[in-house]
């Protein structure tokens, strides 16, 4: 459903901003669809969660993935 709504809502290279990431269905599908998108939660472990799925979809180049792995977030 959120790809049928992205699609519709908006153009390749678009932004798509998520403010709720919670488990990152949007990003995953923003990033399927040639859109930017930028994305928050409130819940640090939500964002570091949908990092890891976009990482196991190999969504960025190895040279540009993120530093949202640091000794902070760790329990």
């Amino acid at each position: 459903m959120i790809r049928r709504i992205i699609e519709a809502l908006t153009d390749r290279r678009e932004l798509v901003v998520d403010p709720c990431v919670g488990g990152g269905t949007s990003a995953i599908e923003a990033r399927a669809l040639d859109r930017r998108f930028i994305g928050g939660d409130v819940n640090p472990y939500a964002v570091r969660f949908t990092a890891a799925r976009l990482l196991s979809e190999h969504a960025w180049r190895e040279e540009h993935e993120p530093t949202l792995f640091s000794d902070q977030l760790v329990a």
